[in-house]
């Protein structure tokens, strides 16, 4: 249960009267209320017919599970060449230290050994 407040007749009038304005700024932006009548006017939107289905787009396909896509390596690296990595992969010449490993050994095994099944 709301309970309200009792105000003197001059706060009231003061209430009031802002409510008043608020209400007449508010008519202003959009004439959203009918004038003299205090009700709101409906106002319809246009809407896109879709024939009563909702709008989809083709379900792009899911990426295989990242444990059957990689596998994880140990492997030595010459320090010359891992200092070479890191500083390219620090400058941002390169996005991700493992996307360069795939791709030179891939580009080498299929210059060397020859094209795979990919």
């Amino acid at each position: 249960m709301r309970t309200r407040k009792i105000l003197s007749p001059e706060a009231k009038a003061e209430f009031e009267e802002k409510m008043r304005r608020k209400a007449e700024t508010a008519g202003e932006g959009g004439g959203e209320q009918k004038e003299g009548t205090g009700e709101r006017r409906k106002i319809k939107l246009p809407q896109k017919s879709t024939g009563g289905q909702p709008e989809a787009g083709p379900v792009p396909p899911r990426a295989e599970p990242f444990e059957q896509r990689y596998r994880r390596v140990t492997t030595y690296l010459e320090r010359e060449l891992h200092a070479r990595v890191r500083e390219l992969r620090k400058t941002g010449t390169v996005d991700s230290v493992t996307a360069l490993y795939n791709a030179a050994l891939r580009e080498y095994i299929n210059r060397y050994y020859g094209e795979s099944g990919e």
